[in-house]
């Protein structure tokens, strides 16, 4: 039962650590949504702007 539970845990984790990198456009998205987020605490002074 533990080696099924070690399998199962090992398994989810491969497919999405192999499923970021293959996917660029998530990644493009995941970038773009972190620069948005940076810009929208970045800016001090939004009237200035």
């Amino acid at each position: 039962a533990k080696k099924m539970t070690n399998s199962n845990k090992v398994k989810p984790l491969l497919r999405r650590k192999s499923e970021l990198p293959q996917d660029s456009y998530t990644m493009r998205a995941l970038s773009d949504h972190k620069r948005a987020d940076e810009y929208l605490v970045t800016p001090p002074d939004p009237n200035n702007c």
